[in-house]
């Protein structure tokens, strides 16, 4: 359901040439052709689609955490609650994310080079000091109280913080499939897979690294050997 409603994506056409190749001379024009042209709601519907294929498989250890907290007659409440938190800081963020797209789009006349340039920015985030604190502080479990109103208050304010450093992580590629026109669904894909390889992986001091999938490769047994055997001639 996902995957056929992404194919259709507001998202994919707000980044389409269209704009870009029209209004490339006036970026301001340029953003409100594009505003006019897709409308909020259908925005957030289909960034929402988006949300919902991509992060499920990341929030599974703060929902049972959430679970575990509360009393059984008060556990579905509390995981709604935390959902529409960590839901609408990403819905916030919609709107400067897809101006971002956009600009990208404008900067590097689309096609290859604008789905390079998220490449690119994405990459040089993963490989930042700064993505890394935002993992690990997000990575932090707050107190939730067990019972009463505020186990529900508590609940949401975790969603709330959550999601905000959620978007501090991953925001760069976020960008990837919201340049990828026609390939949105596979760059959906790709782009998880790297948010959810970089929260996997073994995390030390806050420090310039490679990012996450070009690390594995280099440091994969596979590599080594053949980086060993071209050394030696």
């Amino acid at each position: 359901m996902a995957a056929v409603r992404a194919n259709d994506a507001a998202l994919a056409g707000f980044c389409g040439s269209e704009v870009a190749s029209a209004l490339a001379a006036s970026p301001i024009e340029a953003l409100g052709y594009a505003f006019a042209a897709y409308s909020p709601s259908a925005l957030l519907l289909d960034w929402l689609v988006m949300l919902a294929a991509m992060m499920p498989v990341l929030l599974a250890h703060p929902i049972l955490h959430v679970w575990r907290s509360v009393v059984p007659r008060r556990r579905p409440g509390a995981v709604t609650l935390f959902a529409l938190g960590y839901l609408w800081i990403w819905s916030l963020a919609a709107i400067p994310l897809a101006t971002a797209a956009l600009w990208l789009q404008l900067a590097t006349g689309g096609g290859v080079a604008v789905v390079a340039a998220a490449v690119t920015v994405a990459l040089v985030w993963s490989a930042s000091p700064w993505q890394a604190r935002a993992i690990d502080r997000g990575h932090r479990l707050g107190r939730i109280t067990s019972l009463g109103w505020r186990a529900d208050r508590d609940a949401a304010v975790f969603g709330v913080e959550h999601g905000a450093w959620c978007v501090c992580a991953c925001w760069p590629w976020m960008l990837v499939p919201m340049t990828a026109g026609n390939w949105h669904v596979p760059a959906m894909a790709v782009a998880a897979s790297a948010i959810l390889t970089k929260r996997l992986t073994r995390r030390g001091s806050p420090r310039w690294r490679l990012p996450a999938p070009l690390d594995r490769l280099l440091s994969s047994p596979r590599f080594v050997r053949i980086s060993e055997a071209a050394r030696h001639g």
